[in-house]
């Protein structure tokens, strides 16, 4: 007490020494908690003795990061999922729905937990890169990471691995703030590091993750057709790390295989290079395309869906690979069989179920959009096509990506045309419109 009073004692016939010891407002911490504040500076004692960070009493709110985000309405959990159909609102209703969605949830995230990456105020990351762009790393990490792959284990997710890399190349850096931010300024800087990054003869695997971002840029921004562009220079960079012994049509075909695991791996190339293995004979291709149909029919839905470790995933997984099953079956026979008057409703229908025993709120959720447009396409039931509007609908809510906008608008002209006198199959009219879509 006596070294207090002796601290607080009057200097020069004043008290303006004081204004260093104590603050005239409260500290951000105390005004969180609504408690009433000390006003010590440094810190409060209020906060040390509950042993909580005061985060001081400067003038800008600072940034706090807690655990994952939490809905602002939770009203909609009370309401389990139906499993019958239910009206979907009509195009426009749902044009409406799509627009004002981002201020309804408020991105139903608005805090970040930096932990992983922070230890504290003064870790060098943070001096390093700037709190923005810490912030937008770890918006990156807990959002974009979870939305882009259906299991979020760290174990799982490849996203995640791109994390160690953004901390210590430029180049990953600022692809992935330019993802998370959405910003067309840091968008450019990737856009230079890249090119710098090209300059080097051999690519390294800095290069190979920014582009398959640079991919996900574009379809926040716009979706439509700049994607390709990157996923075929991924491409070339794959292939053109190969050595030149391993350059024969064999060898590329196994580097082809590698993008046909990798998530931006669509259906259509690889049934171009069926085509142009079969020496563009017709029978060739028929009998290709009926043996890879076979071994589709083949495929055990519930055998694949066990062999994933943790049993609760069970039903979720089975539904989502027969939804992806009957969709691959639509999209073989409309692209390969030739059978252009087959009736594949039935297969649309069956698909279409599938999906609707997958919550919007299950992390299997995420996986459904590919399906969702083909079977869709498909499908000839109102009902059905309802059905699909509504999932898309929900997983634009889910990934604010502008390509599920176009695949809904798409679907609405393929729905119309299908009604017109000699129409076209869903799959001649989207490449008759030029539109390139990338559904992942």
């Amino acid at each position: 007490m006596e070294s207090m009073k002796s601290s607080v004692g009057v200097v020069d016939g004043t008290w303006s020494h004081l204004n260093e010891l104590i603050s005239d407002v409260p500290c951000w911490t105390c005004r969180r908690r609504r408690l009433r504040c000390d006003n010590l500076k440094p810190a409060c004692v209020k906060c040390t003795r509950a042993g909580l960070q005061c985060l001081g009493y400067g003038p800008n709110k600072p940034l706090v990061w807690v655990e994952h985000g939490r809905r602002r309405k939770m009203a909609h959990k009370q309401t389990p999922y139906p499993a019958s159909p239910t009206p979907a609102p009509s195009v426009k209703d749902n044009d409406r729905e799509w627009r004002k969605a981002p201020e309804d949830d408020d991105r139903q995230i608005t805090r970040w937990e930096v932990a992983p990456i922070i230890k504290s105020p003064a870790d060098p990351i943070l001096r390093q890169h700037g709190i923005k762009s810490v912030e937008y790393i770890c918006y990156y990490e807990q959002r974009c990471c979870m939305e882009c792959s259906i299991y979020d284990e760290k174990s799982v997710n490849p996203f995640r691995r791109f994390l160690p890399m953004a901390l210590s190349n430029p180049l990953v850096h600022h692809t992935i703030v330019s993802l998370a931010a959405h910003h067309r300024a840091r968008s450019e800087q990737a856009i230079t590091h890249m090119r710098l990054a090209l300059a080097v003869p051999t690519p390294s695997d800095a290069v190979i993750a920014s582009t398959l971002l640079l991919i996900w840029v574009e379809l926040l921004e716009s979706g439509y057709r700049s994607w390709k562009y990157h996923l075929g220079g991924m491409r070339a960079l794959l292939l053109s790390r190969t050595s030149a012994a391993l350059r024969s049509d064999v060898e590329a075909g196994v580097a082809g295989s590698m993008l046909h695991d990798a998530t931006f791996w669509n259906f259509g190339a690889y049934f171009e290079e069926i085509y142009v293995s079969a020496g563009n004979r017709q029978e060739d291709v028929h009998a290709c395309s009926s043996r890879l149909l076979q071994r589709l029919e083949q495929f055990s839905c519930r055998q694949w869906a066990v062999d994933y470790p943790e049993p609760n995933y069970v039903s979720q997984r089975e539904s989502l690979a027969h939804a992806y099953k009957c969709a691959i079956e639509i999209y073989g026979r409309r692209a390969l069989a030739g059978q252009h008057a087959t009736e594949l409703s039935h297969i649309a229908h069956a698909a279409v179920q599938s999906l609707r025993c997958i919550s919007p709120r299950d992390c299997h959720f995420k996986g459904c959009q590919w399906p969702a447009f083909v079977a869709g396409a498909e499908a000839r039931d109102p009902s059905d096509q309802m059905a699909v509007e509504q999932i898309l609908l929900d997983m634009h809510k889910l990934v604010r990506t502008r390509n599920v906008e176009q695949a809904i608008h798409m679907l609405e002209r393929v729905w119309h045309q299908s009604e017109l006198p000699n129409p076209k199959t869903w799959i001649e009219y989207v490449y008759d419109t030029g539109e390139e879509l990338l559904l992942v």
